[in-house]
């Protein structure tokens, strides 16, 4: 077995391999490959699994997130994010209360990118104790939501935001071209 730290590569190849061999079938592999302790040979599982996204392995996937450690559930709350997965909005939304930093960055990012203006009030709602991460996180959610609403919303929230959250949403004005809350 391939498992020395300067092997990670024979056993990303390995697992690309068997996926692909296993075809629909490979969740198990997949999800179980997330119990590494190699961050790389997690992230290749991940890479592997974007392309057989369907309703049960998502919900497959939103399993391994709830039995997941505070290194995994970022990885993963970012790839079911890029890969637009609606089923993991709850689950985003959910982690916005996480006291990871890094959790609760990568539910900002997928909330944003799955939710659009549905998240938008869970958004806002970050913005009242944000720190500079969290809130560069939610300026870039909210600079990427279409939608008329997303401006006047957050000029609503400007007077109960942390001062960090203050100077997102002022980016985030400016940037859309809306002085009218200012």
């Amino acid at each position: 077995k391939a498992s020395a730290a300067n092997q990670v590569q024979t056993r990303i190849a390995a697992l690309k391999l068997l996926a692909g061999i296993q075809g629909g079938n490979n969740i198990k592999l997949l999800t179980d490959a997330m119990k590494d302790k190699n961050a790389q040979y997690r992230e290749a599982a991940l890479k592997f699994a974007q392309s057989d996204l369907t309703e049960n392995s998502t919900a497959q996937w939103l399993k391994t997130f709830s039995k997941s450690d505070a290194t995994v559930k970022p990885e993963i709350l970012r790839m079911l994010g890029n890969n637009n997965v609606s089923a993991a909005l709850p689950v985003a939304l959910q982690s916005l209360q996480s006291n990871d930093a890094a959790v609760k960055t990568a539910a900002i990012t997928a909330a944003g990118k799955i939710g659009q203006q549905e998240a938008l009030p869970a958004l806002l709602n970050v913005l009242k104790t944000a720190d500079a991460n969290e809130a560069t996180a939610v300026k870039s959610a909210l600079l990427s939501m279409k939608g008329d609403n997303v401006t006047a919303a957050t000029g609503d929230a400007l007077a109960g935001a942390s001062p960090a959250g203050k100077v997102a949403i002022l980016d985030v004005l400016g940037a859309r071209r809306d002085n009218k809350k200012l």
